[in-house]
């Protein structure tokens, strides 16, 4: 299968706009629980954290895509 460069690196800054958005709108919910109750806090945070994590790798791993593609020109 050939991909067309030009539609893969569309499609990848595409991606790492919507992965930035969405880390922005986790940071401020993360910040927004700090505020509530200890319980409800601590298990949110959490989840709110891992979520985080796993956006910003997603979004390393777009980069790194991102890279490889502009090495192939």
């Amino acid at each position: 299968m050939t991909v067309n460069k030009k539609v893969l690196r569309t499609k990848i800054v595409a991606s790492k706009t919507e992965v930035t958005s969405a880390e922005k709108h986790l940071t401020k919910v993360l910040r927004a629980t700090e505020n509530g109750p200890r319980a409800e806090k601590t298990q949110v945070t959490e989840i709110l954290k891992e979520a985080l994590a796993k956006l910003r790798a997603a979004r390393a791993e777009l980069e790194e895509l991102d890279r490889l593609l502009a090495d192939k020109d």
